[in-house]
């Protein structure tokens, strides 16, 4: 039996502020199949995803790799997502039993998180690139995204005064203008964005 690994990102570009956040998603060894109404993150609402991810949590196993503001800053965020990309799934590799380790093992993934997977990255490793994902990329989507909303709600409450765009990550002109005013605080993403 394969085993299939699903992995995405939420955060990604462009974004403000905030980490990027890269989920990779397994099924749990005595499950076979995912939760039948698994949709793309982006489609549905916030109490969706909740209740999405509690399913997923039950059902499998996940793994969150950030990519912090300050690997942005420093590789800018494609390298730094993808460097968090290769973390979750070497993670979620060696979570794995054993005995599937050296089983032949699916990454399914979007077009850009596809790529970095070169074929050294693992032998045992068989990379399939999903135009708009499917169910497996969707699940860890939904891992992804539940994280970073999370994260946000965090940042949102510590720093009160960037509200209400902060808590989203999002680059509108009155944020701009608060960062002119206030400064960036250390969630911002400095490069390309925050020193503008």
């Amino acid at each position: 039996m394969t085993t299939i690994i699903g992995i995405d990102d939420s955060n990604y570009s462009p974004s403000l502020a905030g980490p990027c956040v890269v989920a990779a998603y397994i099924l749990r060894p005595t499950r076979v199949t995912l939760p039948t109404n698994i949709k793309d993150s982006k489609i549905i609402t916030s109490q969706a995803r909740v209740e999405l991810f509690n399913q997923l949590s039950q059902t499998g196993h996940y793994v969150i790799s950030l990519a912090m503001p300050s690997d942005i800053e420093r590789f800018g965020v494609y390298r730094a997502r993808n460097q968090a990309a290769a973390e979750a799934v070497r993670r979620i590799m060696l979570s794995l039993p054993k005995r599937l380790r050296t089983n032949k093992t699916e990454l399914h993934a979007d077009e850009s998180l596809a790529k970095p997977f070169s074929s050294d990255f693992d032998p045992f490793l068989d990379v399939k690139s999903i135009t708009g994902g499917d169910e497996w990329v969707w699940a860890a989507s939904i891992c992804a995204k539940v994280t970073a909303d999370a994260l946000f709600y965090g940042f949102a409450a510590l720093y009160p005064e960037y509200a209400p765009n902060f808590s989203k990550g999002l680059i509108k002109p009155h944020d701009k203008e608060l960062l002119m005013t206030i400064g960036p605080t250390p969630f911002h993403r400095r490069r390309g964005y925050a020193n503008n």
